[in-house]
């Protein structure tokens, strides 16, 4: 066993999948082709019968599967934290109908975010009220799925502007919520101006998930934000930091033999001009790169 679970982010890798019938579901099979590849993150998939075909796959294969409602939510416009108690509601019902849909892929996980922040920094806190009211609403639904509830904290101010936030404020929500983990990303850590191994440090038992993404903190930049930038590309979380970063979270205890979080690249497959097999194999080299980087003979 490894230190991490490679993964493959189809909604990243493999764009409008969720457009095409079947898409997603050729789309799992070609990045796990070769057995390496242990964890995908997908979005919805609206037809059934690819649903049971991707459950009956992943089952045959030993794929972990996160099934993630983040574009889903966005595109119909709801939002978990809206002071808008109609409209929260409103998206807390989306989400808890979609259970079906993760047991019928065989996903145990089901990944959201947030929302939009209130224009106002003052009514912040009064969202974050309302995102635990809905994620406590949410994780109980699951629960008796046997369906876990993961919330991915983004940036807060400096680009995606969502109500969570900052990882210490994900992990209070977490330890209030029962049911409820944390899916870590360095992008969104970075442009709140954290400290990715600190912050992992305090989150590590609660944070199953982890993306490495590269990001541009420099305002001049056309990739400032959260842009999903290769990592060989220049930014603030290029290679070399990813590999020493990879040996401070093995050294912390976050990457470890006994508790493997999954582990995901996050970077989108039309800003790197790579086809997806190119993708594949890039994230895949790069796994390779941090699993030698931690390797200690025993």
């Amino acid at each position: 066993m490894g230190y991490f679970i490679p993964g493959i982010m189809i909604s990243q890798g493999y764009p409008n999948t969720r457009d095409e019938k079947g898409a997603t579901f050729q789309a799992i099979q070609d990045a796990t082709a070769d057995g390496y590849i242990k964890a995908v993150q997908c979005l919805n998939v609206i037809d059934s019968k690819e649903r049971g075909d991707i459950k009956k796959y992943i089952e045959a294969n030993d794929i972990y599967l996160t099934y993630c409602l983040s574009r889903a939510v966005s595109d119909n416009k709801l939002n978990l934290s809206s002071l808008d108690e109609e409209l929260r509601e409103k998206s807390v019902r989306f989400v808890i109908d979609k259970a079906e849909e993760a047991k019928e892929i065989g996903s145990g996980v089901v990944q959201v975010i947030s929302g939009k922040r209130p224009d106002s920094a003052h009514d912040r806190p009064k969202a974050l009220a309302k995102l635990q009211q809905s994620l406590a609403e949410i994780a109980k639904a699951y629960k008796a799925y046997n369906i876990e509830l993961v919330i991915e904290p983004l940036d807060y101010f400096a680009d995606k502007k969502n109500t969570l936030g900052t990882t210490i404020e994900a992990l209070e929500l977490c330890e209030a919520t029962d049911n409820l983990v944390l899916c870590l990303d360095t992008a969104h850590m970075l442009l709140n101006g954290e400290d990715i191994v600190h912050m992992t440090l305090i989150a590590k038992e609660s944070a199953p998930e982890f993306h490495f993404c590269n990001c541009s903190r420099d305002k001049s930049s056309a990739f400032y934000g959260d842009r999903h930038l290769l990592i060989s590309q220049k930014g603030d979380a290029e290679e070399t930091q990813v590999l020493e970063w990879s040996k401070q979270l093995k050294n912390i205890g976050y990457f470890s033999k006994t508790k493997t979080p999954r582990l995901f690249f996050e970077i989108n497959c039309e800003l790197a001009k790579k086809a997806p097999s190119e993708l594949t194999d890039y994230c895949i080299t790069l796994f390779q790169r941090i699993e030698n980087s931690l390797y200690t003979p025993e």
